[in-house]
């Protein structure tokens, strides 16, 4: 089953995911209102809203609840990007200027902290505690995430573990709630949904190490954000610690210069390119990123034989092919 066959059969549901997101976003005070449109406006595919709807009918939870968790999702997740970009300074998003290019960073800051806010006010309106707790601690683990990596920036001595740490709390662990959720509101065992987090949990690390290669490979204008940006920010991801675990003087040499000057100055992007072709850096990176595609897959049959079940079988293939 191809990607956009799977985004077909969950198009309908997205569009209610959508329509719960712009009502979220929706506010009497007209500057919220406006930056809340902007955000809601370049919400990208919906991933994760895509996966909770599959695993909702999977199994069985109910309808009424997918359209409101999806939105949560969402909603969590566009905020994070907002404070991200923030961050890094990032002056585009999806093809268009950041909030904080904009806008500025003190907006994106307030915007970011009451799309937060009002994320959670929904979710207790949800009556379901489980529910509540769950995004909460999400949440304080993209915030942990975000604090070990501006940590870690420049440190060349980072490690693999580290990497795979900081990807599983700033990316991952929001696919696991995504997964997880339509099982909480199943009032499933507690073993399925403890599977149903590892499955989302295995999906968003291989989410993210595919990132991690095309921040190196992809197209720029299709990618819709600058590429070879990690490295520039100080950001040491999982090709690149591979490649200085090889231990040749001339890579970590290659590294710190770039790290040093922020830019591919000294360092012409296709000889980094090719420094880490040469070691097989980036192949290393999918190699681990099929690992957890297929640990997600095999979770996955646990579960009864249903089209949703193939399409989050197929979604775990598609999170690997992607090319931006």
């Amino acid at each position: 089953m191809d990607a956009t066959r799977i985004f077909d059969m969950v198009g309908p549901d997205l569009e209610k995911v959508q329509a719960r997101i712009q009502e979220c976003l929706t506010s009497h005070v007209g500057i919220v209102d406006h930056l809340g449109r902007y955000v809601g406006e370049n919400t990208g595919k919906k991933l994760r809203p895509a996966l909770l709807v599959l695993a909702g009918r999977m199994v069985k939870a109910p309808e009424e609840s997918l359209p409101v968790l999806g939105a949560l999702v969402e909603l969590l997740h566009t905020a994070s990007l907002v404070h991200d970009d923030i961050i890094d300074e990032a002056a585009t998003r999806r093809g268009r200027p950041s909030v904080n290019a904009a806008f500025g960073n003190q907006m994106s800051v307030l915007l970011g902290d009451w799309m937060y806010m009002t994320a959670f006010q929904v979710a207790v309106n949800q009556h379901n505690f489980r529910i509540l707790d769950l995004l909460l601690d999400v949440t304080r683990r993209m915030v942990e995430g975000e604090l070990i990596q501006l940590e870690l920036l420049d440190k060349v001595e980072t490690t693999a573990a580290e990497s795979l740490d900081i990807a599983a709390r700033k990316t991952a662990h929001l696919f696991s709630a995504a997964t997880a959720l339509p099982g909480v509101a199943a009032g499933l065992p507690q073993d399925d949904q403890d599977r149903l987090a590892r499955i989302g949990l295995n999906l968003g690390l291989a989410f993210q190490l595919v990132d991690d290669i095309l921040d190196y490979t992809a197209d720029e204008r299709k990618l819709g954000k600058p590429i070879m940006n990690d490295l520039r920010e100080g950001k040491l991801t999982l090709p690149v610690i591979y490649l200085l675990e090889g231990g040749d003087p001339e890579h970590r040499r290659m590294v710190e210069a770039v790290l040093a000057e922020r830019d591919f100055r000294t360092v012409p992007p296709a000889a980094f390119l090719a420094a880490l072709q040469s070691r097989d850096c980036l192949a290393r990176t999918m190699a681990t990123a099929h690992g957890y595609s297929a640990a997600a897959r095999e979770d996955l049959q646990a579960f009864a034989p249903s089209v949703e079940r193939d399409a989050l079988s197929s979604l775990a293939e598609f999170i690997l092919a992607r090319r931006h």
